[in-house]
C-alpha cells in the first residue's frame, strides 16, 4: 500500500475526471493544494490578483465553454474567502458552475479562533454564509473522505440548473497522507476498510464505482 498527500489525491482525481484549469489566489490555507496543481498535474494554473477575480474568471470561463469540464477555484482563509461572496453570488444568479476549494485553519485549532476562523457560534461556520447562493457547501475535515466528497459533489454543479459547489478544507489536511491500494486506486472512505470476501456487513459507502464491496474491520 502506498500513501499520497491529500492535496495530491484531490488534484489527481480532478485531473482524471477532466479538469483543465484552476483559478487561484495563494495563501497559507491553500499552498499545498496549489503546489499539487502546479507541480503534480497538467491542469493549467491561472494566478489572480484577488480571490474575487478568481471566481469572476471561472464564471466567464464556464460561460464561454458551456457544458465542458467545470473550472476550479482555490482561495485561502478568513477575510480572503469572504472576498469571493459577491463574485460567487453573481455566478449563482447567472447559473455558472464551478468548484471552489477554499482553505481553512488546522484541525487542532478548530473552534479556537485560530487562522481567522469563523467560530463565534460553532467551529468554522463560513460554510453557512455561502449556502444561500451555492448549490452545495460542505467542509472537508478528514483526509480519508476528502476525495470521495470532491468526486461525489463535483457533478452537482452541473446537474439541473448549473451553480457553484464549495468545499472548504482545513489546512493541515492538504499535507496528510491518504492510503492507496497497490494498483494506485484510492481506498474507500472510512477507517480500516477491507474487501468483503463474501458476507459481512457493508460499509456505509456501499459499493465502490467498480462494484467491489468493502466492509469495516472490527
Amino acid at each position: 500500500m502506498t500513501k499520497v498527500r491529500c492535496a495530491t489525491a484531490i488534484v489527481k482525481t480532478l485531473e482524471a475526471i477532466g479538469t483543465d484549469v484552476v483559478f487561484g489566489y495563494n495563501g497559507h490555507g491553500n499552498w499545498a493544494l496549489l503546489d499539487s496543481f502546479e507541480y503534480e498535474s497538467n491542469v493549467k494554473c491561472v494566478a489572480t490578483r484577488g480571490e474575487h477575480q478568481a471566481v469572476h474568471m471561472a464564471d466567464g470561463y464556464y460561460r464561454a465553454r458551456h457544458n465542458k469540464a467545470i473550472p476550479i477555484v482555490s482561495t485561502s482563509v478568513g477575510p480572503g474567502n469572504m472576498n469571493i461572496a459577491s463574485a460567487l453570488s453573481n455566478a449563482f444568479f447567472e447559473s455558472s458552475a464551478m468548484l471552489v476549494l477554499a482553505g481553512g485553519g488546522s484541525t487542532h485549532w478548530l473552534d479556537r479562533g485560530g487562522i481567522e476562523e469563523y467560530y463565534r457560534y460553532a467551529p468554522d461556520e463560513w460554510t453557512q454564509t455561502v449556502k444561500a447562493y451555492t448549490k452545495k457547501s460542505v467542509m472537508i475535515t478528514r483526509p480519508d473522505t476528502a476525495v470521495d466528497m470532491v468526486r461525489r459533489d463535483r457533478p452537482a454543479g452541473t446537474r439541473g440548473r448549473p451553480d457553484s459547489v464549495r468545499h472548504p478544507a482545513l489546512r493541515d489536511l492538504h499535507g496528510r497522507p491518504r492510503a492507496r491500494q497497490k494498483d494506485g486506486r484510492d481506498l474507500p472512505a472510512g477507517p480500516r476498510c477491507r474487501r468483503d470476501q463474501g458476507g459481512g456487513e457493508a460499509d456505509r459507502q456501499g459499493r465502490t464505482s467498480d462494484g467491489v464491496r468493502f466492509v469495516r474491520d472490527s
